[in-house]
């Protein structure tokens, strides 16, 4: 299993946790966006498109993982 742990330092701020781990020939991904407030979630999805920069950071990753499991750096 493999952890990664970002921060926003910048307003609106807020921690986003990743966890990888292999499930057989897969791989599984737990992304968490961990926000202080309802209202901070709010502010962060108005000001930087946090919703949408959730399903674009997953879609560069599954094109990250596929490639790496066909060997390609």
């Amino acid at each position: 299993m493999e952890n990664g742990i970002l921060n926003q330092l910048e307003e609106p701020r807020f921690t986003i946790v990743i966890t990888l781990s292999s499930k057989g020939s897969q791989t599984k991904v737990e992304w968490q966006t961990i926000f202080n407030s309802v209202r901070t979630m709010e502010e962060a999805v108005r000001a930087v498109k946090a919703d949408e920069a959730l399903k674009q950071n997953m879609h560069k990753l599954a094109i990250h993982l596929e490639s790496h499991k066909k060997g390609v750096p």
